[in-house]
């Protein structure tokens, strides 16, 4: 056997040597590694251990605290099976909950909840008067039995008390119900957020006709309603004198106060989108930057170090309180109080030494918080800066700082002060991409995401969020010292600033590369020659994102239909995040109707599509269609019509063919849905037909052209005519699909799948995917035939076939 190089033996030696060296410099950080490992087995890998398993686990670590050589291994062992066993506990809470298995199995209680709320009530979306919030529940009648318990779940109430807030005691007749789950790749889904974040199994309803009572006003003191008091009264202070400027007041109470209700939601995607989203929200950030202003102030006073630093640290938890108890936020004040104790305690602040302990209590309050993407975001940043921050500042620094050998006097004036600001700028450029570095691994395995420009974009907007952040400060300090017209000034002083850092996160995010997406679905791309997703927007709209391969291997994207601008941003928008798309080579919109084409524009200004097909009333007004029309001028796209027989090659061996309406039945006085387009997606293999929301007249029209070979399809993707009958049995006898995908919508009565038609597809032998119990269906097409795949797998399971048409 060969020997390794020299270079290759010493490297095992170099990486154990640093283990050890941090290991015992930094001893708390391998014990917190320790515990995260033991709440990952008990969450993946020791489901079937039992307390008193973890338990038995724990002894052996106790037997080995009496060696002296291997007490750090008996540390180790312990701080394992300790957190192991508490998130046990934690999980085992949930499981006990009296309707559990009801709810996993889809069914929804009538019942009578009492309980404590945990949150200030928030509205709920759009509805007048409708309201959420967590409550506690203490008790729970079903069938006449009442079931104690101690769950967090969440509750939405459609008439509110008056006066509710954090802390009362209600009781209500409620509906218990099945938390919903994300229906599309990437999606939000609130039964996974919940069951994360409380170990919530359902939520609870009060409808209209509900009674809701308040019994006890204030029944426990609630630290969430004393921090809602004053950021309320707080926000209107440093907003004071911009009420006719409320998008940029918005934006000052975002990044001070976390209050982020009220702003837009283009400035927020700006901030998302140029890498700076920690700017905009309250976070890490934000504490340390109160914490080092409120130090600095105290120094300025007079106050001694140890002082300062005994001052800041209950200030950070006010600061912490009154931004709303934001998660993020609390784990920056632990980790910052942590570092500020050591000189308290005459101890050397250690940055990993720290976190380690940080993680250790937060962890130690809540095992479930490893799994968010904050915790883990958090954490991350931290040692990457502690570990990278200062080897980048030194490269930096070297360019800009002047020789050892001269003497600091002997340089000019100006010289000194570029060196200070180079300085400070190479600090600030080593903190940034450390922290960059740490999170773009989470930032692509959470949200597919990477965003170049947050390199460039965090030296300009960390330092206006720390003048925002200081300005409001001394707002609200001098507002409550009665010095109005010095509050005043820095609140103007402040819009100005918000409104530099909106326009700059704007014109950053515009920059070509600036970000984009990137899919970790590598398999799928590579075993399928196309795929296509079946998107379920859950409202009778539709969306359909197509992926191909160019002759360079590399993937073009087109999407058929956009859904309305709500289902675009809820449901079809992640999708396009998962699958990676940065650009579409063209959009396709069936017909006109807002679930259809909604979005349209926003898929125009923010994937800048080469072309857009549409069905011929495309000429025809319309605000969405006006909309999109200026805005294919901005990016250069064209805009053509589609009528019978015309094809668009996506690929080599991929094209699209229009099969209705005709070019002469352009006049003809139909109803919206019946004047859009059906296509045939064609391989070298297999047929798709995309009828969008054909109706009887589409249907018959089709038949009577004597279309019968066209029409034939392996997979038949399938709306409903809100206005007509659809699905005729002589259409499906000419399409002779193997597979049915249909949307099925609860309203109108049209958009329903109803149970003849079900039975008529049965006696076919044609398999029905009903979108309603299958979320998306991702098909895909390739030499190994059709495999179908739906997102949720609860009653329907992939399918898969050998084509039965000839393609081309």
């Amino acid at each position: 056997m060969p020997t390794p190089p020299s270079y290759l033996r010493i490297l095992p030696a170099i990486s154990l040597g640093w283990l050890r060296s941090v290991c015992f410099r930094e001893p708390l950080l391998p014990v917190a590694l320790s515990a995260m490992t033991g709440i990952c087995w008990a969450a993946w890998g020791g489901s079937s251990l039992t307390a008193a398993s973890w338990f038995l686990l724990g002894i052996p670590g106790v037997l080995l605290l009496g060696y002296r050589k291997l007490g750090g291994v008996a540390l180790l062992w312990l701080a394992m099976t300790a957190y192991g066993l508490a998130h046990t506990f934690a999980e085992q809470e949930s499981q006990w909950f009296p309707a559990r298995k009801l709810l996993t199995s889809g069914q929804t209680l009538q019942g009578s909840a009492s309980g404590v709320v945990l949150t200030p009530p928030e509205p709920q979306g759009a509805s007048a008067g409708a309201f959420r919030f967590l409550l506690r529940l203490e008790s729970f009648e079903y069938k006449g039995q009442t079931y104690g318990c101690r769950h967090c779940l969440p509750m939405v109430i459609s008439r509110a008390p008056t006066g509710l807030g954090a802390g009362d005691r209600i009781i209500a007749n409620v509906l218990l119900e099945p938390l919903a789950r994300g229906r599309n790749p990437g999606e939000f889904s609130p039964a996974e957020f919940h069951a994360q974040s409380h170990g919530s199994v359902g939520r609870l309803l009060a409808g209209e006709g509900s009674q809701v009572h308040l019994v006890e006003k204030s029944a426990e003191f609630s630290w969430l309603a004393l921090a809602h008091q004053y950021r309320e009264s707080f926000a209107g202070l440093i907003t004071r004198d911009l009420e006719d400027s409320p998008a940029v007041g918005s934006v000052i109470k975002a990044m001070a106060l976390g209050y982020r209700e009220e702003t837009p939601d283009a400035i927020a995607e700006g901030f998302r989108l140029s890498g700076t989203m920690h700017v905009f929200a309250v976070s890490g950030l934000h504490v340390m930057i109160f914490g080092a202003v409120f130090r600095q102030l105290l120094r300025f006073l007079g106050a001694s170090g140890r002082l300062a630093d005994g001052v800041v640290i209950p200030m950070l938890f006010f600061y912490v309180l009154i931004t709303g108890l934001a998660p993020s936020a609390i784990r920056a004040a632990v980790m910052a109080s942590v570092v500020l104790a050591g000189p308290l305690g005459e101890r050397s602040p250690r940055l990993l030494n720290s976190l380690g302990l940080a993680a250790l209590v937060l962890l130690a309050w809540d095992t479930r918080q490893l799994f968010s993407p904050g915790f883990q975001l958090s954490f991350a940043v931290v040692l990457a800066i502690a570990l990278w921050a200062k080897p980048i500042t030194q490269f930096w620094s070297t360019l800009v700082r002047h020789d050892p050998f001269v003497p600091q006097t002997l340089l000019p004036r100006w010289r000194r002060w570029t060196e200070s600001c180079g300085l400070w700028m190479a600090g600030m450029i080593g903190v940034s991409w450390a922290a960059w570095l740490g999170s773009l691994p989470l930032m692509v395995w959470h949200f597919q995401s990477v965003t170049p420009v947050g390199l460039v974009a965090n030296w300009a907007l960390v330092p206006l969020a720390s003048a925002i952040l200081t300005l409001a400060a001394l707002s609200l300090t001098t507002q409550l010292a009665g010095v109005a017209f010095v509050s005043l000034a820095c609140n103007n002083l402040n819009w100005l600033l918000a409104k530099t850092a909106i326009a700059s996160t704007g014109i950053l995010s515009s920059v070509p590369g600036a970000n984009f997406t990137v899919s970790l679905d590598t398999e799928s791309a590579s075993l399928a020659a196309c795929r296509m997703v079946v998107i379920d927007t859950n409202d009778g709209g539709a969306s359909i994102l197509i992926r191909v391969s160019n002759d360079a291997g590399a993937a073009r994207f087109w999407l058929i239909d956009t859904g309305s601008s709500e289902s675009f941003a809820a449901h079809v928008a992640p999708v396009l995040r998962v699958e990676g798309v940065n650009r579409v080579e063209g959009l396709i919109l069936t017909h006109r109707d807002q679930l259809h084409d909604g979005a349209a524009p926003i898929v125009c200004q923010k994937f800048h599509p080469e072309v857009i097909l549409t069905e011929l009333e495309a000429g025809r007004g319309g605000e969405v269609r006006d909309r999109l029309l200026k805005f294919a001028q901005q990016e250069q796209a064209r805009i053509c019509s589609l009528v019978a027989g015309d094809s668009v090659e996506l690929s080599q061996g991929c094209v699209i063919k229009c099969l209705y309406p005709a070019a002469q039945m352009e006049k003809t006085v139909r109803s919206g849905d019946d004047n859009g387009l059906v296509l045939r997606f064609c391989s070298e293999t297999s047929r798709v037909l995309l009828t969008a929301d054909a109706g009887f007249i589409t249907e018959k029209s089709l038949l009577a052209a004597n279309q019968i070979d066209e029409l034939r399809s392996d997979v038949l993707i399938k709306g409903w005519n809100r206005e007509d009958y659809s699905g005729l049995p002589e259409f499906l006898a000419a399409v002779t699909p193997t597979l049915v995908v249909a949307t099925n919508h609860d309203f109108p009565p049209r958009e329903r799948i109803t149970e003849s038609w079900r039975k008529q597809l049965k006696l076919s032998h044609v398999t029905l995917f009903d979108q309603q119990e299958t979320g998306a269906v991702i098909l895909e097409f390739g030499d190994f035939g059709v495999h179908a795949h739906p997102f949720l797998t609860d009653k329907v399971g992939p399918v898969g076939f050998e084509p039965t048409t000839k393609g081309l």
